[in-house]
């Protein structure tokens, strides 16, 4: 009778080492699927591993489900800005973590999700930078030459700040002339800006530029947000966070 104990003893405990070994391998599996996917989708080369957690659901039911409740990624900033003339380059992508619901593994290709929320923070160098390239690129026409290259000499964006208390974004110009606050707000799933004040140097800023500078922003956004559908937004300081929502989103693993 010992013996039996002992031999279903160690039975047990072969098979509680074979489901450890089986869940990490799964975990593995599944997490170096959706690296390869992440790493594949960025632009830039991803230095800093991104980290994946899969939650307190064991996975080894997953083997007959196909599915994956739930699945939590956090990216990391790729961000890179660098000065340049006329306006600084970007490269790269603001971090951002990722909630998968019911991702299905059936096809080791690509895995799919049943609904993804992301939530990103678009940091005010970021947002700078976008307009600054944005007027550099297609700056804001008065109709004369003359007009143009006072408006060019005059409106240039030199800084950029979020404030929390306000909920605004703060446009500067001509390093401090003039400011120009923008309030974010979301509409129908998508961000967009209103002016709650435009004056520079005692005259209202020109239309044109008020509505340059807020599509720019609301451009960099729906980059940076993937043109997913925006669920909700926080001004923070120094920053816009972002919660951006898709359903049945796809991640090519080769």
């Amino acid at each position: 009778m010992a013996k039996l104990g002992k031999a279903l003893a160690a039975i047990v405990v072969i098979l509680l080492v074979v489901a450890a070994a089986a869940e990490f391998g799964l975990r593995w599996y599944i997490g170096d699927k959706l690296e390869t996917s992440v790493r594949a989708q960025s632009t830039v080369e991803i230095t800093e591993d991104p980290s994946i957690a899969f939650g307190s659901t064991p996975l080894l039911f997953s083997l007959v489900t196909h599915t994956v409740p739930t699945v939590d990624l956090s990216v990391p900033s790729t961000l890179n800005i660098t000065p340049d003339d006329p306006a600084p380059a970007i490269a790269g992508a603001p971090a951002a973590d990722v909630s998968l619901t019911d991702l299905d593994i059936s096809n080791p290709n690509v895995l799919s999700a049943a609904h993804m929320t992301v939530r990103v923070e678009l940091p005010d160098e970021f947002l700078l930078a976008t307009i600054q390239q944005q007027m550099a690129a297609n700056p804001p026409s008065t109709g004369s030459a003359l007009g143009d290259a006072l408006l060019k000499q005059f409106v240039r964006i030199s800084n950029l700040t979020s404030t929390a208390t306000s909920g605004t974004v703060d446009v500067e110009f001509t390093d401090g002339a003039a400011t120009l606050g923008l309030e974010p707000r979301v509409e129908a799933g998508r961000l967009t800006f209103r002016a709650t004040n435009a004056q520079l140097l005692g005259f209202e800023v020109p239309q044109e530029i008020v509505d340059a500078i807020s599509e720019s922003l609301a451009d960099a956004a729906r980059d940076a947000a993937g043109q997913m559908n925006v669920d909700k937004l926080e001004v923070k300081d120094g920053l816009i966070e972002l919660t951006v929502s898709q359903d049945n989103p796809q991640f090519r693993t080769q």
